[in-house]
C-alpha cells in the first residue's frame, strides 16, 4: 500500500487498526456489538400482545368504552426504538371486531397465565373483564375460556421447598406480627368467603324463590364455601393453621334495608379487597385469585351490577417493559 510516496507495511497497518479500535473502546464506543434491546419478560410479551389487539378493536359507543376501559388497565404496546431495532411486521389481523377482540384479548391471557412471572392481577383482571363482555354479547366462545378460569390445578405452597410446619400455636393468623404474607392472605381470603357466605345466606332469604338472583345466591354460597376450603387446604400445605368460621359474622349493609341486589354488591365489593392479594409473589395462589375473580365478577353482573374492572390498580403497566435479569 502506498500513502503519500511512502510504503505501509501489512504489520504495521494491523497494528494501526487495532489501535484506533481500542482508542474508540477507551471513549466508550461499543464495536463488537449493537446497543442491547430490553428481553421482554413472560408477562410483557402477554401484555403487548393483548394491547396490540386492543388497539386493533373496532367498536362503537358503549362497547367501545369497555374496549378503552381494557386498553387502559394494560397500557399501551411497547415497541424498541427505531434506531436499534429494525421494524418487522406484527402478527394477527390488522384489525377485530367487538367480539373478536375481546376473544383474542382474553385468550392470550388465560393460555399463558400459568407462566406470568409478573402483572398477574392486572392481566386476570383483564381477561375476566373481556370473557364477561363476551359472555354478555352471547358469545358461545366464552364458555371454552371459562372452562380455564374456573379450574383450580394444584397452584399451592411447595412444601418441599422450604415452607417451615406450624409450631402448633393456636394464635389466629390475623392476631400474630410475625404471619408470613401467604399465611395473611389465604387466612384473610377464607375468612372473606365463610362472611361472603353467610352474608348470602341471610341476604337470599328475603328474595322469591323463583327469582335468578335468588339461585344465584345459593351457587354463591357454595361458591365461598368451597374457596374457603382450598385457601385452608393451602395454608395446611405450608403448615399454618386453618381460617375458621363462626356462627354468626356481622353483615354491612343489613339487607333488609339496602336491599337484596345492593347488599349483594357489597359483598362482593369487600371479598374483592381480599383477592387481589392472592396474585402476590408472597402468596403463589394464582389460579385461585383467577377462580374467584370470575365468581365474583359474575356474581355482580347477574346482581345488575357489572365492573368491567374489579380492580382499582393505578399503575398495572408501563410502556416500558421489565426485564429478565
Amino acid at each position: 500500500m502506498a500513502l503519500q510516496g511512502k510504503r505501509i507495511s501489512r504489520r504495521t497497518l494491523i497494528g494501526g487498526a487495532a489501535a484506533l479500535v481500542l482508542a474508540l473502546s477507551g471513549c466508550g464506543l461499543r464495536l463488537d456489538r449493537d446497543p442491547e434491546v430490553p428481553a421482554l419478560s413472560t408477562a410483557d410479551e402477554v401484555r403487548n400482545t393483548v394491547a396490540r389487539i386492543l388497539a386493533r378493536t373496532e367498536a362503537d359507543g358503549t362497547d367501545a368504552e369497555v374496549v378503552d376501559t381494557l386498553a387502559a388497565a394494560v397500557g399501551p404496546e411497547w415497541a424498541p426504538p427505531r434506531e436499534l431495532v429494525t421494524p418487522t411486521p406484527t402478527s394477527g389481523p390488522d384489525s377485530y371486531t367487538y367480539a373478536d377482540g375481546l376473544h383474542a384479548a382474553a385468550e392470550a391471557i388465560v393460555t399463558r397465565f400459568d407462566d406470568l412471572d409478573s402483572m398477574r392481577a392486572v392481566l386476570a383482571d383483564v381477561a375476566v373483564g373481556a370473557v364477561l363482555h363476551l359472555q354478555q354479547a352471547g358469545d358461545d366462545r366464552a364458555e371454552a375460556l371459562l372452562e380455564t378460569i374456573r379450574a383450580v390445578p394444584a397452584d399451592r405452597p411447595d412444601t418441599d421447598a422450604g415452607a417451615a410446619p406450624s409450631d402448633g400455636s393456636d394464635t389466629p393468623a390475623g392476631e400474630d406480627e410475625d404471619a408470613d404474607p401467604q399465611q395473611q392472605a389465604l387466612t384473610a381470603f377464607a375468612e372473606a368467603c365463610y362472611q361472603g357466605s353467610y352474608a348470602y345466606e341471610r341476604t337470599a332469604v328475603l328474595v322469591p324463590a323463583d327469582a335468578p338472583a335468588r339461585q344465584m345466591m345459593r351457587t354463591r354460597i357454595t361458591e365461598l364455601d368451597v374457596a374457603a376450603d382450598l385457601a385452608n387446604e393451602r395454608l395446611a400445605d405450608a403448615g399454618h393453621p386453618a381460617a375458621e368460621n363462626r356462627p354468626a359474622w356481622q353483615i354491612d349493609p343489613d339487607p333488609a334495608s339496602a336491599g337484596a341486589e345492593t347488599a349483594g354488591a357489597a359483598y362482593e365489593d369487600a371479598l374483592i379487597t381480599r383477592i387481589q392479594p392472592l396474585f402476590g409473589d408472597d402468596v403463589q395462589a394464582p389460579r385461585l385469585g383467577l377462580a374467584s375473580l370470575w365468581q365474583s365478577a359474575s356474581a355482580r353482573a347477574q346482581l345488575g351490577q357489572l365492573q368491567t374492572l374489579r380492580f382499582d390498580i393505578t399503575d398495572p403497566a408501563t410502556a416500558t417493559p421489565t426485564t429478565e435479569g
